[in-house]
């Protein structure tokens, strides 16, 4: 019975985070705009409009010699002999990952950016430390308050993806979703990814006057997914299920650490002094 009250605070704070989230268009607009432009202008710009690309014949056969590495076994035996099909094909099931997954990690940052920042720019950061919630609960409710809606947002428009492409690749007899690696990338990898991220942006946000301040975090946690791109672009790198399934279990052990690192770098007192 003792756990009910502290279980209360914590959803009332969370409660409260995901009600601001909504409420503010700074960060209303990206949890809208940025998933429809990756997860539905994205394939749809690649399976309609193939000659929007404008890939030249060498990018487009460097492309085609990545397709038994790059493509599930059904897939490949069921891929049309039209190129730009082809092309197609193994942009929208495999190397256009990396971009996808740049969509939690924007959302859980520009989520998590106003959880301390934005308190403190509201002047509400000196009533949430007077409350009585301990350390640890404040941490833990800003972060699924940031994480829900990043991770609530990428697995609906994972769906919304999968859907597209699906219907898209039907005309060339191909049906590559569901599959293993995708689902590893949106289930495991994704929801791993949104953490780390938040709970980086979270412990600084703590330490910014400003929201902008903690914002531009995102940027540089994004660069390891361009990086990313490039390489399965050049074939310097394919993702398999055994890389997304390593890499999610390390960001997960990554997340747990930041999880344990942020109690102490959001203390009460520290905040205190930042007022």
């Amino acid at each position: 019975m003792n756990q009910l009250p502290s279980i209360r605070l914590l959803t009332s704070v969370v409660g409260r985070d995901l009600r601001l989230l909504l409420a503010s268009r700074a960060t209303l607009i990206p949890l809208v705009v940025l998933p429809l432009v990756i997860f539905a202008g994205l394939p749809l710009l690649v399976g309609l409009v193939p000659g929007a690309l404008n890939l030249p014949g060498g990018d487009q056969q460097q492309l085609l010699s990545l397709l038994p590495a790059a493509l599930p076994a059904d897939t490949l035996a069921a891929l049309p002999d039209d190129p730009e099909a082809q092309v197609a094909t193994i942009l929208l099931v495999s190397l256009l990952a990396p971009i996808l997954l740049v969509v939690p990690v924007i959302l859980a940052t520009v989520a998590a950016a106003s959880a301390i920042a934005g308190e403190r720019e509201r002047r509400t950061l000196e009533l949430l430390l007077l409350s009585p919630i301990t350390d640890r609960q404040l941490l833990l409710a800003k972060t699924i308050g940031a994480w829900l809606p990043a991770v609530t947002v990428s697995l609906l428009g994972a769906l919304v993806y999968q859907g597209i492409a699906t219907a898209l690749l039907a005309g060339h007899g191909v049906r590559p979703f569901p599959n293993l690696l995708f689902t590893l990338l949106m289930g495991w990898v994704a929801p791993a990814l949104a953490a780390v991220a938040l709970l980086a942006v979270v412990v600084v946000s703590g330490r910014t006057p400003t929201v902008q301040d903690a914002i531009q975090l995102g940027g540089v946690l994004v660069l390891p997914l361009i990086g990313l791109l490039v390489a399965q672009s050049a074939g310097v790198l394919l993702l398999a299920p055994v890389h997304a399934a390593a890499g999610g279990a390390v960001l997960w052990l990554f997340a747990a650490g930041l999880l344990h690192a942020g109690s102490r770098a959001l203390s009460r007192d520290l905040l205190a002094t930042r007022l």
